[in-house]
């Protein structure tokens, strides 16, 4: 923020800002105390802002900036968020245009805390996570921080904004977890075989099922799947390489017995380049909203594909490590905090495998009077 706390000789802070006049201010906080200093003058320089245009000095509205919220994402187009500049810049662009949804075209000195509380009940009544509520919230703040802080209005010589308005706080996130059940993902695909026969788009919905598979099956995220070429796959080793990857760390994942198959498949088809270059994110999005729709699977997306393949690694006793590395986490706590939910069933098995292992049962109650 554009402002500064500091004290006096006799010790009483005062806080220090431009004001919208273009001079320097100087207010008093009436106080010794640092961290009350500290809050005092945050509110100070924001109630300055914050003034009806009349209460401004010499009664004279700010100027206008005409910088909205489309020109701000524009503008990180052109250099953070560019497609040379970041791998992620296809899921930071649907956030933004789902932001712009939801805000509206509006002057980003518009956007103050009741819309952004606004947007997260939103969010928050649509069900979606409040992982991905953060993300899009954090989207907006690196936007608006820039807008405060780095890109100067040309009219003013001064920040598009002021300061950056307060955000509200998303509670303690817990990992969400959806899987797909093995009589599910049956159903999926006798779905998708249906439309295939009865649909103009048969073609596509073959290609899909294959997709579906290849998802649970490898556990890659969906960007990585859609864009890898055939000629990385050798044998039964898929590689994907450090700018290929959400954290930009590369890896190596095995493929199951019905994708190496399906692998073999493709090649007979004489495939080049992505596998599955006849879908892209929305398409995937598109057809699997209506397969979820008429299977009625709930709220289970196309990344909890992903999840389905963790968990039954997990399921299967595979090591966390190992998992944390066919999935691409670089912090194995975060494959654990996701992963292993099922400490009852885990303990109900191996203490019926040590019951069937001959382990001698304590003297009963009765036997013991």
């Amino acid at each position: 923020m554009g402002y500064e706390v500091k004290p006096r000789t006799n010790g009483i802070f005062f806080v220090e800002f431009v004001g919208e006049d273009g001079n320097r201010k100087r207010v008093s906080l009436g106080t010794r105390d640092p961290k009350a200093a500290d809050l005092l003058g945050r509110e100070k320089y924001l109630d300055h802002f914050r003034a009806a245009p009349e209460q401004q000095p010499g009664g004279q509205a700010p100027a206008s900036t005409t910088f909205t919220l489309s020109d701000a994402f524009e503008k990180m187009k052109q250099g953070a968020w560019h497609p040379d500049a970041s791998s992620s810049w296809r899921t930071i662009w649907s956030d933004c245009k789902i932001l712009l949804a939801a805000l509206g075209n509006v002057e980003v000195t518009a956007i103050q805390y009741p819309q952004l509380q606004a947007f997260v009940d939103s969010c928050r009544a649509q069900g979606m996570a409040p992982g991905t509520i953060k993300k899009r919230l954090s989207r907006l703040r690196t936007v608006m921080q820039k807008c405060a802080t780095g890109w100067i209005n040309p009219k003013t010589k001064r920040p598009y904004l002021p300061y950056v308005p307060e955000f509200p706080v998303i509670g303690g996130i817990k990992p969400r977890k959806v899987e797909l059940s093995e009589e599910d993902e049956r159903r999926v695909y006798a779905y998708c075989d249906e439309k295939r026969t009865g649909s103009a788009r048969g073609q596509q919905w073959w290609l899909f099922k294959q997709f579906i598979m290849w998802q649970i099956d490898t556990g890659m995220r969906k960007g990585e799947s859609l864009t890898k070429p055939i000629e990385d796959i050798t044998g039964d080793v898929v590689v994907l390489y450090d700018d290929e990857t959400k954290n930009q760390d590369g890896r190596e994942v095995v493929l199951t017995t019905r994708l190496q198959k399906m692998i073999t498949l493709f090649r007979g088809m004489d495939i080049k380049g992505p596998m599955f270059a006849g879908l892209t994110v929305g398409k995937v999005f598109e057809m699997w909203d209506e397969v979820r729709k008429a299977l009625d699977l709930g709220d289970v997306t196309i990344h909890d594909m992903r999840h389905t393949r963790g968990q039954r690694l997990a399921d299967a006793d595979v090591p966390l490590e190992v998992i944390a590395d066919l999935l691409g986490h670089k912090d194995i706590s975060v494959t654990a905090s996701v992963y292993t939910f099922r400490k009852t069933d885990k303990l109900r098995k191996w203490t019926q495998i040590a019951e069937a292992g001959g382990v001698e049962a304590a003297p009963s109650v009765a036997a013991s009077t």
